[in-house]
């Protein structure tokens, strides 16, 4: 008697992004990315679809204005700015056997400025102490509160 053959059995899909915070600003003209993995045990990474189904607040981005590019285990999200303010954009990965993984990114869009291609908006710190240039358009910045230095 043969064996009968068994069905794939797939492991819940997993989904890490590179930085939990994207920020921008209206005039920019390079929108800024965030690196999104995933995986699920026992299928091929090139299989799962990354997809951005919601967003808290559509006036400042909807899921028309993010671009996500990219296969296999690592995809690259692109927000770019509809509005000022603040939103949540919902991240979601499908496995191959239909199971999803999701997680939050923060988003938030600055009001436009002169010069577009240098604008940038930081979030993390708003009372810097201390700030030095490192070199190649970064910058280091501490605070005494938090004791944290932010590149």
């Amino acid at each position: 008697m043969g064996s009968q053959a068994q069905p794939a059995s797939y492991g819940t899909p997993s989904i890490a992004l590179s930085a939990g915070y994207l920020s921008n600003a209206l005039t920019a003209t390079r929108d800024p990315t965030v690196n999104v993995t995933v995986e699920q045990r026992g299928a091929n990474a090139g299989a799962l679809a990354v997809t951005v189904p919601a967003s808290t607040k559509t006036s400042v981005a909807t899921t028309g204005n993010v671009t996500v590019t990219g296969t296999g285990a690592t995809h690259r999200l692109a927000v770019a700015a509809r509005g000022r303010g603040y939103t949540d954009l919902t991240v979601k990965v499908t496995g191959v056997d239909g199971q999803t993984a999701t997680k939050k990114l923060h988003y938030t869009a600055s009001a436009a400025v002169q010069q577009g291609a240098d604008s940038r908006y930081f979030t993390g710190s708003s009372d810097a102490s201390a700030a030095v240039d490192v070199g190649g358009g970064y910058v280091v910045v501490a605070d005494n509160e938090s004791n944290i230095a932010r590149l």
